[in-house]
């Protein structure tokens, strides 16, 4: 087995790499597993995965497991996939997606190879830029309704990219105009920002609360 931790925090960046590889190694889509959770990703989970692992794949030669969110992994967890990453099956491939490597284990680390994704700067097209104007309009003058239903729509798997993108967007705005308003909102974004980057704290319920709370 080839292990490899994928660091990077664009989803899309990290989609095309796999596709890319899939293709490369011609694994079918039957022989690709995810393992994903919106919280920790505890031991049985990796005690379940073992048998998988160790299973022939159904199409071609060669499978993968892709473990999305790594970090989230507990160290019990982590630990489990040692015994895994020790001794591997020859015709699998692992994957570790995570945006920060603080929340693996320096032993998950050292037996993996890294794969460090260049964040290039995000450059939006103008009807991106009038959606996202949108949205801050939303953020700072919507209904409750409204606001339930934007926050609903950034509380997916992009939404650090959504962040990323409008926080220049609401910069941009805050200096034409300055007000406290703006000045609220992009103290909350980058906030939110930051938590994405740092923490595993539930999506929805943070678009919600920093949403209502302008």
């Amino acid at each position: 087995m080839q292990s490899f931790i994928l660091l990077s925090f664009r989803k899309k960046s990290v989609e095309d790499y796999l596709d890319i590889f899939h293709n490369k190694h011609t694994i079918d889509r039957f022989d690709r597993t995810t393992v994903a959770s919106e919280g920790s990703i505890g031991i049985e989970i990796i005690r379940n995965l073992q048998q998988v692992i160790f299973l022939s794949p159904l199409k071609g030669k060669e499978k993968s497991i892709i473990i999305t969110h790594a970090e989230r992994l507990t160290h019990e967890a982590q630990n489990a996939l040692l015994k895994i990453l020790e001794e591997p099956p020859a015709h699998v491939f692992l994957f570790l997606l995570t945006t920060r490597l603080d929340g693996l284990l320096p032993t998950v680390i050292s037996r993996c190879q890294l794969v460090r994704f260049s964040e290039e700067p995000v450059l939006l097209l103008q009807e991106e830029k009038e959606h996202l104007q949108k949205d801050i309009l939303t953020c700072l003058h919507g209904t409750i309704g409204e606001k339930l239903m934007l926050a609903e729509k950034i509380a997916t798997d992009e939404m650090f990219a959504w962040t990323q993108k409008i926080l220049p967007v609401a910069r941009e705005q805050f200096l034409d105009e300055a007000n406290q308003e703006l000045l609220r909102l992009l103290t909350q974004l980058q906030y939110m920002h930051q938590l994405l980057q740092t923490t595993t704290v539930n999506k929805r319920f943070l678009a919600e609360h920093m949403l209502l709370s302008l």
